[in-house]
Formats: structure tokens, C-alpha cells, sequence
């Protein structure tokens, strides 16, 4: 088989997601080159890798020996490749595009990844935080973070775990407003919008079960994460944050979770460089070491 390496990568992936048709939405291919690659290496060992039936695929006794030799061999293979581009720290330089959306973003983030940085002083960041979908192309982004599903095949794109959402009100908005018992009283309650920065409409507040409401009684409207939670911190709405923007506010007491046994949908995030026929050393370096950073929060 031609690409070891890639067909590796493949079989770490559909161990991670033990469906053909995710590995493909996160590596960027077709489920039909997904089963393809899988049914070469197969042969090509002389073993399966998966039991398949109509519902589940679970790794093979061989399987689970071959995964940790699999796993070090692309881990030794991304420190070679990254080895060989260190020594030349005069030759690394120029400018790195990087988009972050600020919900998958904090103040500590880009500190560390400039630390990282500071043996390639050559290399400069082009740093943006915001929550507009930018088209890659066009903006000549390098690496970004996206939240939500995506099978966008111009990415090469590595989940790093999930985000959820919980909601949110001070003390003061119940008492003032009580608490509501479902989603039908929740969505009279004095609630946030959230505006989506590509259309300048409210999102929706959704949840599990393909479960959404539209705020009826809009108390504050915002495009910015942070100013959410101040509109909740100071009991002016209720509002959906992400976890780890409101956790330090729950543990406090500040805030209250409100209709906490709501199912919640787990939104995947993803770090992701575009597809090129040349993807420069300066970015190959900055995507592994925000990864390697962001995998310590999430992975």
C-alpha cells in the first residue's frame, strides 16, 4: 500500500469514533475511502482489524494489540517531522494566520503558545478572536478552532473533546422570577440572546433531542461570551453559557444552574488547518504546538 502513514492515521481515528462514516467527517474524506483504507491495511497485514455488523464496529483482538505499535509510530513520526524543522530556527519565519472563536478561547491561551514560540522568534502570529465563521480560503487562514459538527473537506481537522452548555441566572432574577420547571417556562423567563456574528440574528437555545426555543422575554442581547455573563452576574437574564466560561460562578454560588437534568448536546471542537500541496514548516510547528496545548484542556 502507498500511504502507511496516512492509512495509520485513519485506523487511530475510527478506533476513536468506531464509526466509518465520523472518521470521515473528521479527517475530511469520503466513508467510502475510509472502508477502503481500512479493507487495504487489513489485507495487507493478514488480519482484521474490526468485527463489523449492522450496527457497531469494535476493534479485534488484533486490533487492540495493533493500536499502541500504530499510535507510537505516528507520535514518533510527528516528532521527527518536527525535529527536523527546529534546528533551522533562522529559516522558520513569516507570518502565521490563527483564528480563534472566542468561545472556545481564553486570556491564558495565546500566553502559552507565545512562550512556546519564543526559540522561533522569525515566526509572527496574525491572531484573531472572534465568533464569525471566516471562509478559510479567502482569509488565508492557516489554523483555527471550530465548534460544532463539521465534514468540511478542504480541513484537515483533529477533535480535541467537547464542549456543553449549561444555564445560568444570579439569585436575585429567581427570587424575582422563581424557578422555571421545563423548557416552556423557561422560554418566558428573562433570557439572553446570543447573536450569531455571521447573520446578526439571535441563535436559538438549543438542547438534546433536536429540543430549541426562541426567547420570548429578551432582557439583554449580546454578540460577546463575556458580556453574557456579566448580563447573568448581574441578574439581568438568564442565559446558556459554556461550561467552563460559568463553572467558577456555579461553584461559587454567584449563579445557579437552572433545569440542570435537561439533556444537553455535546458540541465537538476541533483544531484544523487547511488542505495544501504545501502546508509551510512555520504552520506544520504552530498547529502541533497548539495542539499539544489545547489537548492538555480538553483531550
Amino acid at each position: 500500500m502507498q500511504n502507511k502513514l496516512e492509512a495509520l492515521h485513519i485506523f487511530c481515528t475510527t478506533v476513536d469514533t468506531l464509526k466509518f462514516k465520523e472518521t470521515a467527517q473528521r479527517l475530511g474524506l469520503s466513508p467510502a475511502a475510509v472502508t477502503r483504507t481500512i479493507a487495504e491495511l487489513e489485507r495487507f497485514l493478514g488480519e482484521s482489524l474490526f468485527q463489523r455488523n449492522t450496527r457497531q464496529i469494535t476493534l479485534t483482538e488484533f486490533g487492540a494489540q495493533f493500536l499502541p505499535q500504530a499510535k507510537q509510530l505516528l507520535d514518533d513520526s510527528d516528532k521527527l517531522f518536527l525535529q527536523a524543522a527546529r534546528p533551522d530556527s533562522e529559516g522558520m519565519r513569516g507570518i502565521v494566520r490563527v483564528n480563534i472563536p472566542e468561545l472556545a478561547c481564553d486570556t491564558s491561551l495565546l500566553g502559552e503558545l507565545l512562550q512556546a514560540l519564543q526559540p522561533w522568534p522569525n515566526i509572527r502570529l496574525d491572531w484573531h478572536s472572534d465568533n464569525v465563521r471566516l471562509n478559510v480560503v479567502e482569509e488565508r487562514i492557516d489554523i483555527g478552532i471550530r465548534v460544532g459538527f463539521t465534514n468540511d473537506g478542504r480541513l484537515i481537522a483533529r477533535q480535541l473533546g467537547t464542549l456543553s452548555e449549561k444555564i445560568v441566572a444570579a439569585p436575585a432574577l429567581i427570587q424575582r422570577c422563581g424557578l422555571p420547571t421545563d423548557v416552556r417556562q423557561l422560554e418566558n423567563y428573562p433570557l439572553s440572546d446570543m447573536i450569531d456574528g455571521n447573520t446578526g440574528r439571535p441563535w436559538p437555545w438549543r438542547f438534546a433531542d433536536d429540543v430549541q426555543i426562541t426567547p420570548k422575554n429578551t432582557a439583554f442581547s449580546t454578540s460577546d461570551i463575556h458580556h453574557n455573563l456579566q448580563a447573568a452576574r448581574a441578574g439581568t437574564a438568564a442565559v446558556q453559557l459554556l461550561e467552563w466560561a460559568c463553572q467558577p460562578y456555579l461553584d461559587s454560588g454567584e449563579l445557579v444552574e437552572l433545569l440542570p437534568d435537561l439533556p444537553k448536546i455535546h458540541w465537538p471542537l476541533y483544531l484544523y488547518r487547511p488542505h495544501r500541496n504545501v502546508t509551510p514548516a512555520r504552520v506544520t510547528l504552530v498547529f502541533e504546538l497548539l495542539l499539544g496545548i489545547l489537548q492538555k484542556r480538553f483531550g
